[in-house]
């Protein structure tokens, strides 16, 4: 099964072993959000934990996608990058 861009991000930092709190963070989204990505995997797999899943990826990594390399911003880069947004610039 296909995951989306943002799907294959989040498998590919699941996979380093990222609590949902540093995957949003590392790609700009709330831990929320990656819940929620999380969870519609799952369903669509069919598995009832996130370990099965990553298992499940471990030993297929030909079903999985290719993923664009991932932007790491720093800290303070989110930061301004959300106080412009803020600002309305």
């Amino acid at each position: 099964m296909k995951l989306s861009v943002r799907e294959s991000q989040i498998m590919d930092l699941l996979l380093h072993g990222m609590t949902n709190k540093e995957i949003g963070t590392d790609l700009g989204i709330s831990p929320h959000t990656v819940r929620d990505h999380i969870s519609r995997m799952l369903r669509r797999h069919g598995f009832a934990a996130r370990t099965a899943l990553v298992a499940f990826h471990k030993q297929k990594p030909v079903a999985r996608q290719r993923t664009p390399k991932i932007e790491r911003r720093s800290t303070a880069d989110r930061r301004a990058s959300n106080e412009i947004k803020r600002m309305g610039l």
